[in-house]
């Protein structure tokens, strides 16, 4: 950022307790082009999320506001770690059901969106302001969850190192699946394997029997034909494209980076490695939801073209003498 855009605090008084959210507005002299609310994993705070996945910068120079909420913690009145007194969404699977304190995550969402088009229709933005969900392992399964139960919302959702909640409520499903989605995900990913198996959680006891990531996904978005996909690969980075049968402007991108685990790609990478594996900047995560949000709203998406804008080779590593490549 060519200059410092102040972080302005939202508190949501009327939840009980308080919510919090952090809100870049970037510059207050231009009409924004579209929202981003970015989802912290478990453990993981607001100011946490956006330092780790280093997103302001590229929000501020993409004209779209960042918004950055905080799940719920067992007890608000103490201090909230990654291991004791997490911060966690409710994600509909009961995963992190004894961690999770007094509160209702779908009303605080409600208040938020509010508070977004509120603030949105000061600045003069269409009543069709963008709104795109971006959530990180548990955020990301909450951001599913807001999918399928808050339908004709959202105008995209990206979901890094995450899996939808097998539990996620379908209410309203048929406009569920009308927004383009994208996945983000490493192939030695511990805690969310790829190819699915046993998994073993920081903060659970006993281990998940995981399912393969892309057929999840797949079956997620209504699809039999999960295989019948356009597939490539380049320089480590693999993509595949999922078309909607009936919405032209639908579609689930999947995008896999070797030997990445369970990071923020392209982030500061300071997940615990023997915990999460290895971190990677063979793709800038950043750069790539810029690039789709972009797509999502643009007029000009068919399907070929999806397919087209989708090739890996269109994607260069971050060069290594990167302030955030190293370490």
């Amino acid at each position: 950022m060519d200059k410092e855009i102040p972080v302005v605090p939202w508190i949501f008084g009327e939840h009980c307790p308080p919510r919090k959210a952090l809100w870049l507005p970037g510059d207050y002299e231009v009409i924004p082009r579209s929202c981003w609310i970015l989802l912290h994993g478990a453990g993981g705070s607001a100011e946490w999320a956006m330092e780790e996945s280093c997103l302001a910068s590229v929000a501020c120079r993409e004209n779209s506001w960042l918004v950055v909420p905080e799940g719920r913690s067992l007890d608000p009145d103490k201090p909230s770690g990654f291991l004791q007194n997490p911060k966690i969404w409710d994600d509909g699977s009961d995963r992190f059901r004894e961690f999770l304190g007094p509160g209702d995550d779908l009303s605080f969402f409600d208040a938020l969106v509010y508070r977004i088009r509120e603030e949105a229709g000061i600045r003069g933005c269409a009543k069709d302001f963008p709104i795109h969900l971006i959530g990180f392992s548990n955020g990301g399964a909450m951001a599913a969850r807001l999918v399928r139960s808050m339908p004709g919302i959202w105008s995209s959702a990206s979901f890094i190192c995450s899996l939808p909640p097998p539990q996620c409520p379908s209410a309203n499903s048929s406009k569920a699946w009308e927004i383009p989605v994208l996945t983000i995900h490493g192939n030695r990913d511990p805690l969310i394997p790829w190819d699915g198996g046993p998994a073993k959680s920081p903060w659970l006891k006993v281990p998940d029997d995981r399912p393969p990531v892309w057929e999840e996904y797949a079956k997620w978005f209504d699809s039999n034909n999960p295989n019948h996909t356009q597939f490539r690969e380049h320089s480590g980075l693999q993509s595949r494209v999922l078309l909607h049968k009936q919405k032209t402007k639908a579609w689930l991108e999947s995008w896999v980076i070797e030997e990445m685990g369970h990071h923020w790609p392209g982030g500061l990478g300071r997940i615990n490695r023997r915990m999460a594996g290895p971190p990677s900047w063979r793709l800038d995560a950043n750069e790539l939801i810029a690039d789709f949000t972009n797509r999502t709203v643009s007029e000009q998406n068919n399907p070929q073209q999806i397919l087209d804008l989708t090739n890996p080779s269109r994607w260069q590593p971050i060069p290594s003498r990167h302030p955030i490549a190293k370490g």
